[in-house]
């Protein structure tokens, strides 16, 4: 056997195999949106792909489940693809550092962005709009490619005189032309000038309370010190923090503001169903083309069609492509089912009809790698980002995972608490407790103590901070 021929060939089978274990990790880890705009940009591409006029068949319920007895209840012969998707994800650290992965992961995402506009692109066409003059409209188009993350403009007046050898006067009338672009309040200097400019836009003006709050009284703002701006104006500290109520409304970071309106609507990528003792789950790719390979290509290679070598292997490249497409996403529908059918043995006490409380127990990713097969980033990439309608509400998979934190005698089943429990109870006290007289976090924690679920004042305030409530000072009713 000729030696480099050998190398050659291995070279290029391995080659191949990472190629489409790029294909199978992207495609697992994207949602049910992602993937759909995925398909179709293959299709472009690939002259051997065609969407199928065919409506799309739903996977099997009835072939899996899990009864009462909380015991699997699978059709192996559609889970055999599970220990050949184990093998090739046992390299999946390695893969993420993979120069080819990294650009084929980037090229990816930036493609994602082709349909919707940007920030600078938006208002760009604002300025554009403008009747402006050409020098103003070009120092104005620059300075829009200046803002920071935040939609701040932050720029040497000096330095834009000089660029574009002009007077300050021009330069002063494109910044306020940006500012009077929306996002309101885009184009100021910093938070405090950005949220004044919402303000004037909202019709207040220097007379008003909320316009005094943030001109004159910034520092007793930002620290919540409400009774010390009530003693400056000689007001009383519930009007004070009615003039705070809506400057709480005004947007912090315009460009990120922006950013979030334009995500699209979630649409759940598995439908979780109880039916006749049985818990069902399926993929909801009703929405997605449903694919098949192009009849006439296909034809031409059983035949070994006469054609130029170029035009040979360009086909059976395609071909391959397209092959690999279709059984990655059979894959991904494989992998994500099993991995929500072991998720709902874990977490049997939430998914017990018969119970009112769904508490989480605690669970990590390798318990599902264990249950699955799976490789614990496989688990990762399959439950990052994927949302499940159930009877209970629609839920990220994510959110099933749940860490411990203590043992606790307690705890009516005599086992770990969930880090998810002690949220949930968190959430409660704070939302049902007085609120001229609001809980400190040392009183939370021996609320939560009461109840079971001890944790360190420490602990509470940095649950309290996930959740989103502020201290008790700050969450004080005048």
């Amino acid at each position: 056997m000729n030696l480099a021929f050998g190398l050659e060939a291995g070279l290029a089978q391995k080659q191949m195999q990472t190629a489409q274990m790029i294909q199978v990790m992207t495609i697992i880890q994207q949602n049910a949106l992602q993937l759909e705009q995925y398909i179709r940009q293959e299709v472009e591409i690939n002259p051997l792909l065609e969407i199928s006029q065919e409506e799309n068949v739903e996977y099997e319920e009835e072939s899996a489940g899990i009864r009462d007895d909380d015991e699997f209840c699978f059709d192996e012969e559609k889970m055999d693809g599970q220990a050949a998707l184990q093998d090739g994800f046992e390299y999946g650290d390695e893969l993420r550092s993979d120069e080819t992965y990294d650009e084929e992961k980037r090229n990816y995402v930036e493609s994602l962005n082709v349909y919707s506009k940007t920030l600078e692109e938006k208002l760009k066409e604002q300025i554009i709009d403008m009747n402006l003059s050409k020098i103003v409209q070009k120092i104005a188009i620059y300075l829009i490619g200046e803002l920071d993350e935040n939609g701040f403009l932050n720029f040497n007046y000096d330095e834009m005189k000089n660029r574009f050898d002009t007077n300050y006067d021009n330069v002063e009338q494109a910044v306020e032309a940006i500012q009077n672009c929306e996002p309101t309040g885009v184009g100021a200097a910093n938070i405090k000038e950005s949220l004044l400019l919402q303000l004037d836009k909202m019709g207040y003006d220097d007379d008003d309370l909320e316009y005094k709050i943030i001109q004159n009284c910034w520092d007793m703002f930002i620290h919540g010190k409400i009774t010390s701006i009530a003693r400056k104006y000689e007001i009383e500290p519930s009007q004070i923090q009615e003039a705070m109520q809506i400057i709480k409304q005004l947007n912090l970071s315009p460009a990120k503001e922006e950013e979030t309106d334009d995500n699209e609507a979630i649409i759940p990528d598995l439908i979780v169903r109880y039916e006749s003792g049985v818990w069902k789950v399926a993929v909801n790719d009703e929405f997605l083309p449903n694919l098949e390979i192009n009849q006439q290509y296909s034809d031409m290679l059983r035949r070994q069609f006469k054609a130029d070598k170029n035009t040979k292997e360009f086909i059976r490249d395609r071909f391959n492509k397209a092959n690999w497409l279709i059984n990655a996403i059979e894959q991904r529908r494989m992998t994500i089912i099993a991995t929500m059918y072991a998720i709902i043995k874990r977490q049997s006490n939430f998914f017990s009809i018969a119970k009112s409380e769904r508490a989480l127990i605690p669970m990590n990713l390798a318990d599902i790698a264990k249950d699955t097969g799976l490789d614990e980033s496989t688990v990762s990439r399959v439950t990052n980002g994927k949302f499940a309608t159930t009877p209970f509400g629609m839920f990220e998979l994510k959110y099933f995972f749940s860490e411990v934190v203590i043992k606790n005698k307690q705890n009516e089943d005599g086992g770990d608490i969930s880090t998810t429990k002690i949220k949930e109870k968190l959430r409660q006290l704070i939302e049902e407790e007085d609120k001229t007289q609001p809980l400190s976090d040392q009183q939370l924690a021996q609320d939560l103590e009461k109840t079971g679920l001890a944790a360190a004042r420490r602990t509470v305030a940095k649950y309290r901070e996930q959740l989103g409530f502020a201290t008790a000072r700050l969450r004080k009713v005048y």
